[in-house]
């Protein structure tokens, strides 16, 4: 028995190796998507820290028109990051992969609690281990990410306190699915919906053990959870509170916010809601090959039916289908709404695996195989792609990994020769310099020992306006930076160029387009001069 233990926790320690390594190939290289939201949360969590400013408002939640926040948590986790590697996102990126890498043992622990198997619980482990959508979720600098461990202590706590078989039962387990379910709610305000697990969790363990559904929960574990929930989320609810009492935060704002994009109130979301779990049941199971996916997970449908029992069933469909508590008042197709849907996925990947190889017919242990290397296949498969691309999962953009970004700012300073320089910005969001002054303060000050300038709209009252000094017409030598498949309706490109125009006018190098452009993957650098007075 002592050696199997030790075999296990060795196995556990490879596959938390392998996982670091296989999250290290996603992003090696500044493989890392890095935009507007992730260079504001890298300014805003270090000036906590630098400024000595205490927060209790996170990110704003998006689609509620700045009138709800997710939790401040995020960036007293992410400051510190930041500051021990000096602002370089590429190596917070790494460290929070290393971090997430460790599900692979909690992944372990909750298939082993569920199906009681410990070989069903390693493939789910190994599963997890090379599982490119959760690596780029791991990778991923931004709150949502921060929810990923907790989503698997809080389903340990849930199979504890509802589907275990036991007659005693200590406050533990409830106090921790209130603490998890808290720091899950920091990091998205959407994840109220695991509330509806609860209450499916609640719903079984009365008719399983013939007692009210009041009685479930003593008043003593019903407390803890209060408590523990609570005080995790305390800063979010000061927080609305106090934008309420601000009439930022008020029943309008939340009913604007929400009803729109209701299924209940407009029915046609509904094609949009079962294409959003199609996609993620394919980027899970296969990710380059999106039928397979689907042939995965009838098979996964099938064995669940056929082998798993009433407890187990109850309990991955109450995960898999938990969103749909929210969807039907507030449907986002964003990637974090079906954030933790790997990990179940995952988990009954492993259990098929598990019961075709537990098959006594030779032709189900080898379809067993190949549903193992095709899964494998597939993980690998998805990386040299997306790599291949420079893109992530969180955009429809190719070529915009910090890499090019780094490669562009690299580019700016060699043209200047050291001389001053100044830049204008056109990207996403319109008039927002953040993304691009992060990045010429960060890098591009610690490299060349200066900053550009920076020629457009005012950036005070926006994030970081401090960091480029703004001047009301640009240096002898200008860039214009323009991030790709930036749209906007109406003339506002043409007024941004002709005020380009107005005052420079491109400079060729040897390797700009016919358009005048260097292309750092889809960034596109403009040399420009300014224009000589007659």
């Amino acid at each position: 028995m002592k050696n199997k233990q030790i075999k296990i926790h060795a196995s556990l320690m490879m596959l938390v190796i392998i996982a670091i390594l296989f999250r290290y190939w996603l992003v090696s290289d500044n493989h890392i998507y890095f935009w507007y939201d992730q260079a504001r949360d890298a300014l805003v969590s270090q000036q906590m820290i630098f400024d000595k400013d205490i927060k209790i408002q996170g990110p704003s939640a998006s689609g509620t028109n700045d009138t709800i926040y997710h939790g401040v948590l995020y960036y007293y986790i992410l400051g510190p990051l930041y500051v021990l590697f000096n602002g370089d996102p590429y190596f917070v990126a790494i460290a929070f992969g290393t971090i997430n890498a460790f599900g692979v043992v909690l992944i372990y622990y909750l298939s082993k609690l569920v199906f009681a198997n410990n070989r069903a619980a390693l493939i789910a482990a190994g599963v997890l281990a090379i599982s490119f959508e959760n690596s780029e979720y791991s990778t991923w600098l931004s709150n949502p990410m921060m929810g990923l461990i907790p989503v698997l202590i809080f389903f340990i706590s849930v199979w504890k306190v509802f589907y275990e078989e036991t007659d005693t039962r200590s406050v533990f387990p409830v106090v921790l699915m209130g603490i998890s379910l808290g720091v899950i709610e920091q990091s998205a305000f959407y994840s109220v919906y695991f509330f509806g697990v609860i209450l499916l969790g609640i719903i079984y363990a009365s008719l399983r053990r013939k007692k009210s559904i009041f009685t479930i929960l003593n008043l003593k574990e019903l407390a803890a959870f209060i408590f523990s929930f609570g005080f995790v989320i305390s800063s979010m609810i000061v927080n609305q509170l106090l934008l309420y009492k601000a009439g930022i935060f008020n029943s309008s704002s939340l009913g604007e916010a929400f009803g729109s994009s209701s299924v209940l109130l407009n029915p046609r979301l509904l094609g949009d809601l079962f294409s959003t779990y199609f996609i993620k049941i394919g980027e899970t199971l296969a990710p380059t090959m999106t039928k397979v996916g689907l042939i995965l997970s009838l098979m996964i449908i099938y064995a669940l039916c056929k082998k798993a029992s009433k407890p187990q069933r109850w309990f991955l469909l109450s995960w898999i289908f938990a969103p749909l508590w929210l969807f039907v008042f507030h449907f986002r197709s964003s990637p974090h709404m079906l954030l933790g849907i790997e990990y179940v996925l995952i988990i009954s990947l492993a259990f098929l695996i598990e019961y075709l190889f537990q098959n006594k017919n030779k032709i189900m242990t080898i379809v067993g195989a190949i549903v193992l290397l095709l899964y494998g296949y597939q993980q690998f498969s998805a990386v040299n792609h997306i790599r291949f691309q420079q893109t992530s999962i969180f955009t429809f953009q190719k070529g915009v990994v910090l890499k090019n970004s780094l490669s562009l700012i690299d580019r700016s300073y060699q043209l200047s020769e050291g001389e001053p320089f100044s830049i204008s910005i056109w990207g996403s969001p319109y008039e927002y310099y953040i993304s691009w002054a992060y990045l010429y303060d960060w890098h591009g000050k610690k490299a060349y020992g200066y900053v550009p300038s920076y020629y457009g709209t005012s950036q005070v009252g926006k994030y970081g306006p401090e960091l480029l000094e703004q001047v009301d017409s640009p240096e002898s030598r200008h860039f214009l930076i323009e991030e790709p498949e930036i749209v906007l309706l109406g003339n506002i490109k043409e007024n941004f160029l002709g005020k380009q125009n107005s005052h420079t006018v491109t400079k060729t190098t040897d390797m700009t387009n016919l358009e005048g452009f260097e292309m750092h993957g889809e960034y596109r650098l403009q040399p420009r001069v300014k224009k000589t007075v007659d």
